[in-house]
């Protein structure tokens, strides 16, 4: 049996972090991960060819969170970092069938720029009104968790969920606004609205987040499989790859991991998957029953590089209320947000579709989802021509959903935690989805486990 004083039970960025800070703070400390794929760095997918960078996952982070630019700057990669181009800082909505522009200024749900907004053809009269309205709205009173819809439509209105609240949503989540919870996918709104009585009030007075002077979303010049190859050449630490974790049992003091082909006995043991494969772990152990309640949904991307005879938009990419009647959730610009992710003469574009109430697009073949895309694309934004390079890339069941009491049942997971001493759980769908709440639970962890 190989023993190890901390094992991680996944490769994706949260495990790799995870063991990343440890080492940092406890070099003499026996660790190993393990992972099920061959692939390191879970859903941060890059693939180059032909002077194309191809993200298939995660194509930026935010950096408005402080330790993720921490780690960039340990890791020596803070010069790999690119930040959006700002001259296509702009996101558009299709509305009626035309294209329009979010007004600028406008930050999450709320204008900072009265004149810019008022002038916007994006919104109905009877619409700015209502979003304007929000900062006169009293706060709500109680700190009951609600719904992303319900807090918008309380503040901004039904219209400002329509056009914006929910299709940014499918972008990030691809979830139901009514089942997601505003309180942890958006507690700041939260917090504002507590703290000021209005959201509006609140971001007119906020101070600019720290992001190390580059723009709020960055990339890495060469794609963001930058962060996880980066990580995997410093650990120095045993990386278990096509170790499949099945089973987790008490033993003695600490615990075996039973895997298809041996076991690893650890101290203590950090689980850094998915909710379903988290329970599967712990059945043998002290099953928590709550993982059981949680649930994702599945989306595809599909990328595609056209020649020079196709131009897109000046912006960073589009977003597709439902009422719309389309089947593409959202586009990325690629070519047009970051440099470097095509040759000169082609454009790059990321095509979203799948999320809640959508996910039968899975079902058809990949002939039958380019037909979609195209025949959309073709009444979207007039292209015609075929494309000169396409990756389709489908996440079953990828994607998780923070439904409404998420908190609570992440309180629930910790209190029964409490009985398998040692054991930690992490990844993104507990405490944050982004890359940047995944470095930080890992950091988080770290420091838990070396104080014990």
């Amino acid at each position: 049996m190989i023993r190890f004083e901390v094992a991680i039970i996944g490769g994706g960025i949260s495990g790799l972090a995870t063991a990343y800070y440890l080492r940092c703070r406890q070099p003499q400390l026996s660790v190993a991960v393990l992972e099920a794929s061959r692939q390191w760095g879970g859903k941060i997918i890059t693939e180059r060819t032909e002077g194309r960078v191809i993200e298939c996952g995660p194509d930026s982070f935010l950096t408005s969170k402080p330790d993720i630019l921490e780690l960039t700057e340990q890791l020596g990669l803070a010069d790999e970092l690119v930040s959006s181009i700002e001259n296509n800082s702009r996101t558009l909505v299709l509305n009626a069938g035309k294209l329009v522009a979010i007004p600028e200024g406008f930050f999450l749900l709320a204008p900072m720029d009265l004149v810019s907004f008022w002038k916007s053809p994006l919104f109905s009269f009877a619409g700015k009104l209502s979003v304007c309205w929000e900062r006169f709205r009293p706060p709500k009173r109680n700190v009951e968790d609600e719904s992303i819809g319900s807090f918008v439509r309380r503040r901004f209105g039904e219209e400002a969920l329509r056009l914006l609240g929910a299709p940014l949503l499918a972008g990030i989540y691809m979830g139901d606004p009514d089942r997601l919870s505003i309180h942890s996918t958006f507690p700041q709104l939260v917090e504002m609205e507590r703290r000021r009585g209005s959201v509006t009030a609140a971001l007119q007075t906020r101070k600019p987040a720290a992001g190390g002077g580059h723009s709020l979303f960055v990339s890495f010049r060469h794609g963001m499989d930058t962060l996880p190859r980066t990580l995997v050449s410093r650990l120095n630490v045993p990386l278990l790859a096509e170790r499949q974790a099945r089973k987790l049992v008490r033993h003695g003091s600490g615990y075996r991991i039973l895997t298809a082909n041996d076991e690893i006995y650890a101290d203590r043991v950090v689980i850094a998957v998915d909710p379903l494969n988290a329970y599967s772990l712990l059945e043998s152990a002290d099953p928590i029953e709550e993982l059981k309640k949680f649930c994702s949904v599945s989306s595809i991307v599909v990328i595609l590089v056209y020649g020079p005879e196709v131009s897109l938009p000046d912006a960073y990419g589009m977003l597709f209320p439902r009422t719309e009647g389309k089947q593409i959730t959202a586009l990325s610009f690629s070519s047009k947000k970051f440099p470097g992710r095509a040759p000169a003469g082609e454009s790059m574009l990321r095509v979203f579709l799948g999320g809640y109430d959508r996910e039968t697009v899975l079902e058809k073949d990949d002939h039958a989802l380019l037909e979609i895309v195209a025949t959309e694309l073709r009444e979207i934004l007039g292209i015609t021509d075929a494309p000169c390079f396409v990756r389709i890339v489908r996440w079953n069941r990828a994607n998780p959903q923070y439904t409404v009491g998420h908190r609570q049942r992440m309180e629930r997971i910790d209190q029964a935690l409490r009985s398998l001493p040692g054991v930690y759980l992490l990844g993104s769908a507990y405490g944050g989805v982004g890359i940047p709440d995944c470095v930080a639970q890992a950091k988080q962890t770290a420091v838990a486990l070396t104080s014990s």
